[in-house]
């Protein structure tokens, strides 16, 4: 399992975390790095760029804060990769495997909010259409 911050994202290397720190410090006034790992687990670039410029201002200062974080973001995911590519085997790591739903999103699916059955059930689902089927859909159409 690889390691994560506070958020559930990839923890900084060691490096990145140090850079932070120096720019948070004089952007900041601390070096208090919970904003950066917060960072980290969100994927858009835009996002993590009006983030920054809400909590520490849209200087110049800040905007090139922004592109230095985003490159050492980048970097950091692209070194991970291939480190993991080159660690493992050839024969069983090729196989995909089926990414975990976030809880939030489990949840909902076992409720019916995503229009999807629960992976958590281990009954078998029958496939034919019966009355409860049709009723629930009878229900929904008149919502």
């Amino acid at each position: 399992k690889k390691p994560s911050n506070a958020f559930g994202g990839p923890a900084m290397s060691k490096e990145f975390e140090e850079w932070c720190k120096m720019h948070l410090e004089k952007l900041a006034g601390s070096p208090d790095t919970t904003l950066v790992e917060f960072l980290m687990t969100v994927d858009s670039e835009a996002e993590i760029r009006e983030h920054l410029y809400t909590y520490l201002g849209k200087s110049d200062e800040v905007k090139e804060f922004a592109s230095g974080f985003l490159q050492h973001k980048n970097f950091q995911r692209k070194k991970t990769h291939t480190v993991k590519q080159k660690s493992t085997s050839t024969h069983h790591q090729n196989t995909p495997t089926k990414p975990k739903p976030s809880p939030s999103i489990a949840s909902a699916g076992s409720f019916g909010i995503l229009g999807v059955q629960s992976q958590s059930s281990s009954a078998p689902t029958d496939t034919t259409p019966g009355k409860k089927k049709r009723n629930r859909n009878r229900r929904r159409k008149k919502r």
